[in-house]
């Protein structure tokens, strides 16, 4: 909790037909990223069912009722859900869902969130980047960092050397401002990393 922008990040699993009710929500960005199952997420825009590599997005403005369920009866649910603060207060509420091949993020970085909406990813409302990648053993990519802005890597499967660093699912490592460039290798067959490139 409380890293920069990034106020919240936590990992869900729902249990087959599980649902967390609608719960108001006001002047935060809210980001769920499916990692397994199917999630069926409640926004501004209704309700929007995503898959493994599927990001829902909700700028929750001046107020939203937000909720999340996992619809599958049979197979539990799995997802990873941020809250970051908005770069403005009191907008309109807006949702939005889409859905990403993680095989497409193979050995390179694919762009998830982005303020502009650049490279097919989902626009939203402050000066902050999420990139996915997923590494096979000894896959390397780089990130150049900037010295004016914090950096949050999460493994959510697999395990990778990140930052001379040796981890593994579940561990998360923050970077405050630093200049060079970001390493990440892959030690599993397929390991999957999300970095938030966040305001310093």
């Amino acid at each position: 909790m409380g890293f920069g922008a990034l106020r919240v990040f936590n990992e869900d699993v729902y249990a087959p037909g599980a649902a967390l009710p609608p719960h108001p929500r006001a002047n935060m960005e809210l980001v769920e990223i499916v990692l397994s199952g199917t999630l069926a997420c409640a926004g501004a825009e209704g309700e929007q069912r995503l898959v493994a590599g599927g990001v829902c997005w909700t700028g929750a403005g001046h107020g939203v009722a937000h909720g999340t369920r996992n619809p599958d009866p049979d197979s539990p649910a799995r997802a990873l859900q941020a809250w970051l603060q908005p770069g403005r207060l009191n907008a309109a509420p807006a949702t939005v869902a889409r859905q990403f091949d993680p095989e497409a993020r193979r050995g390179r970085w694919t762009l998830l969130l982005s303020p502009d909406g650049a490279e097919g990813s989902i626009a939203l409302r402050l000066q902050a980047w999420l990139r996915a990648t997923r590494l096979g053993a000894e896959a390397t990519v780089k990130l150049a960092l900037d010295p004016g802005r914090r950096y949050w890597c999460q493994v959510t499967d697999g395990e990778v050397h990140v930052a001379g660093e040796r981890l593994v699912a579940g561990d998360g490592l923050a970077l405050e401002p630093r200049a060079g460039e970001l390493v990440l290798q892959g030690i599993a067959p397929c390991s999957d990393v999300l970095v938030f490139d966040l305001p310093g």
